[in-house]
């Protein structure tokens, strides 16, 4: 049986995937038997919904995992990442950042630890390139890496109700349910939770969840768009290897340890931490705006002509899309922030949701 755990998360519509890699092909073809309709830009839509909405059941599309088993692989991943993997067990999942020797981050994770592996979620667009780099740091540990894109389904659930098919839901971030389907709580202030399973476990999920008397099916860009809300940084190539972790909130979403010791990238992410403020923060912000705006546009001053940010992800909906933006504090003028394009699209920073 595929190992019972669970993860998070969530992201962007500059974040894609590959149907024929990033999820299983009998869980595309369900779910289309189930209504749903794969678009131009590899999202998957449903009749009728168009917006997030509460109490929803959304397929994860932009998300995969893989696998890190052997003897060595605690020790292993407490030497790379970010968070401290002692801490973790099967009912505790940890945000974590996966960086390189200059403390940028790589790619943000989700770890999550089973009776014999652990399990890592990350961006679809960011697999291979975090794998190899893993195992650049094997040598002659004992430690195996699995791609699981195949093997495992990721849906994300909206719910303010105690449990959901009689499973109770988890209500500090991070804590996991297993059962039928694992089920864990996200950060933020919205009721919202991580599943995952094997093939067969989503699709009796998803056949006693969504229904005429039960909860609707919502669209997967817009979970990416709740992801973003709630402030989780995750993102695409164009971004990875550029910021340390403090920039992207990663110490405050609890995915940092500074007592565990030594990990690629620890002196100068440690550093940041002991000597104060970060100069660049992660900050949510809203444009009124229904054409796509590029990950690379950055973000100025209209008064100053100063570029004081750059987008680390966008989603959109309706007829306004939601930014992450790391910016640096001092040089924000809320009147003033206009995206660096020929419209100058007024933008306004708004709080995490």
């Amino acid at each position: 049986m595929f190992p019972r755990l669970i993860v998070h998360l969530i992201s962007f519509s500059t974040l894609s995937f590959n149907s024929t890699t990033a999820m299983n092909p009998d869980w595309i073809s369900f779910l289309q038997a189930n209504g749903a309709r794969l678009t131009a830009e590899q999202h998957i839509t449903f009749p009728m919904k168009s917006s997030p909405a509460e109490n929803t059941l959304y397929p994860i599309a932009h998300l995969t995992a893989f696998n890190v088993a052997g003897a060595d692989a605690e020790s292993f991943l407490q030497g790379q990442l970010t968070c401290n993997i002692k801490d973790l067990d099967l009912n505790r999942a940890s945000l974590a950042a996966f960086c390189n020797a200059k403390g940028r981050v790589i790619s943000t994770l989700l770890v999550c630890k089973t009776e014999n592996t652990f399990i890592i979620i990350l961006p679809q667009s960011l697999l291979n390139k975090v794998m190899n780099k893993l195992r650049m740091y094997i040598l002659r540990a004992k430690v195996q890496l699995q791609d699981m894109s195949d093997r495992l389904c990721l849906l994300g659930l909206v719910s303010a109700a105690p449990s959901v098919n009689e499973i109770p839901l988890p209500q500090q971030p991070y804590a996991i349910e297993q059962n039928r389907l694992n089920l864990m709580r996200l950060p933020g202030n919205s009721p919202r939770y991580l599943a995952y399973g094997t093939i067969d476990q989503a699709k009796t999920f998803w056949s006693q969840t969504v229904g005429p008397k039960m909860l609707p099916a919502g669209n997967s860009s817009d979970w990416i768009y709740q992801d973003l809300s709630a402030g989780i940084p995750w993102f695409n190539e164009a971004v990875s290897e550029e910021y340390i972790p403090q920039m992207l909130n990663i110490d405050k979403l609890g995915g940092i340890s500074f007592n565990k010791g030594c990990y690629t990238g620890q002196e100068i992410i440690a550093r940041t931490h002991y000597l104060g403020k970060t100069k660049r923060e992660l900050f949510l912000a809203e444009c009124r705006k229904t054409a796509m705006i590029n990950a690379d546009t950055t973000i100025i001053d209209r008064n100053s002509k100063e570029s004081v940010g750059k987008i680390v992800a966008i989603a959109g909906h309706d007829q306004s899309c939601r930014l992450l933006l790391v910016m640096q504090p001092e040089k924000i003028n809320p009147e003033a922030l206009v995206l660096n394009n020929s419209d100058q699209d007024r933008i306004d920073i708004i709080p995490f949701q």
